[in-house]
């Protein structure tokens, strides 16, 4: 089992800190594997939503998310 750290993200929705499990050990091929496995399927949800007229504010956050960017991204900050 890999090691988590809990720590701060900051929530633009609800403007302030949230903590949320960190998972040391990840490589950078295993998110990009899960981005491209999880893409097809956050897609047909987002054409769902947008058939059904609901409106982008109430979308998941994380659709646009680009998870091996942000690994990269955090390996800088380091």
């Amino acid at each position: 089992m890999s090691e988590t750290t809990r720590v701060p993200v900051f929530d633009r929705s609800a403007q302030g800190f949230v903590e949320v499990d960190f998972i040391h050990g990840v490589s950078f091929q295993q998110i990009t594997d899960a981005q491209n496995a999880w893409q097809p399927s956050m897609q047909a949800l987002l054409q769902k939503l947008k058939n059904a007229g609901i409106p982008e504010s109430e979308w998941p956050q994380h659709a646009h998310w680009n998870w091996p960017l942000k690994a990269i991204m955090a390996e800088v900050e380091e």
